[in-house]
């Protein structure tokens, strides 16, 4: 582990063992908790060892584009330390998980490519992620992580909403890691708000759902959710407010009752513990639960 830890721009770590169960990759400083909190405490509960990995966590450096400083407005963060504020959120709520991390220092796609002119610039799906050059760095890191790791399974983000930070994450995943050994993530909120694109991209890959009753966990998701001030408004437009989003987007009724879920995919179902399967509901179900009205995308998501 220290071998690969020195051969990678690592800036911040909170790493106190030499093995993990799962590995979950975070494309940005939230990714992972607004998208899987529930796991993360379910896996925990069960004894697992889990680490979750952000790659896109470099500090960006002015000058900017007038794109990346409308979003500095957006988030309510000065221009000279854009991150410094992030960084702070995504501690506490690996604290309030109890979850060990690590951050890479490479820049997020609004930094690194700035000619970049709107928000559809950033989520496009006709984006080739493999002509983005970070493919090749992060297939060479998958790599070595893997071999450092080698037991480990890897969640990895679906894609849903087509960023193209988590769709260089995803194709690179693909591109390197043991298909057995790799699981996929619904990027919330984009799931919550684009179900429909959800079952294509998961039949591309040739997925199985897999349902995790996460009730005894959601006012912990919810809660590490709300400790990314900074990108609510963003994610979730007022008067809507994003636990109200987390509740919906989880609920499904079972046996005649009301359960939590997060849905994720793989090629098979004894990707997670037994354990943690006694608890999930396998079978297909609606992904997203309607009741009450259909979820609306904010504005600053939508696409022509």
């Amino acid at each position: 582990m220290i071998a690969h830890l020195a051969r990678h721009p690592y800036i911040e770590r909170r790493i106190t063992s030499s093995h993990y169960d799962y590995i979950f990759l975070s494309p940005h400083l939230d990714d992972v908790v607004l998208s899987c909190s529930g796991a993360l405490c379910s896996l925990r509960a069960q004894g697992c060892t889990v680490l979750v990995i952000t790659l896109f966590a470099g500090d960006p450096l002015p000058p900017f584009s007038p794109l990346a400083q409308s979003f500095h407005r957006l988030w309510k963060v000065p221009d000279e330390t854009p991150y410094t504020k992030r960084k702070e959120e995504e501690r506490q709520a690996m604290m309030s998980l109890g979850i060990e991390y690590a951050w890479l220092g490479w820049l997020e796609v609004l930094y690194r490519q700035v000619d970049l002119a709107c928000a559809e610039d950033i989520c496009n799906p006709a984006i080739d992620p493999r002509r983005d050059h970070m493919f090749s760095t992060l297939s060479s890191w998958f790599t070595d992580l893997s071999r450092t790791f080698p037991t480990a399974q890897f969640v990895a983000p679906l894609a849903i909403g087509a960023h193209r930070d988590h769709l260089v994450t995803r194709e690179a995943a693909c591109h390197t890691l043991n298909p057995h050994f790799l699981i996929f993530y619904e990027d919330f909120p984009y799931a919550a708000f684009q179900p429909q694109e959800v079952n294509p991209l998961a039949r591309a890959q040739d997925l199985t759902p897999f349902h995790l009753d996460i009730l005894p966990f959601l006012e912990k998701r919810i809660q590490a959710t709300l400790q990314y001030q900074s990108q609510l408004e963003m994610l979730c437009h007022p008067p809507k407010r994003i636990e109200d989003v987390i509740r919906q987007y989880t609920k499904q009724h079972a046996g005649g009752g009301v359960i939590a879920v997060e849905r994720y995919w793989m090629r098979s179902l004894d990707q997670f513990p037994l354990s943690v399967h006694q608890q999930a509901h396998a079978r297909e179900t609606v992904a997203i639960s309607t009741e009450g009205g259909q979820l609306s995308l904010p504005s600053f998501l939508q696409r022509e």
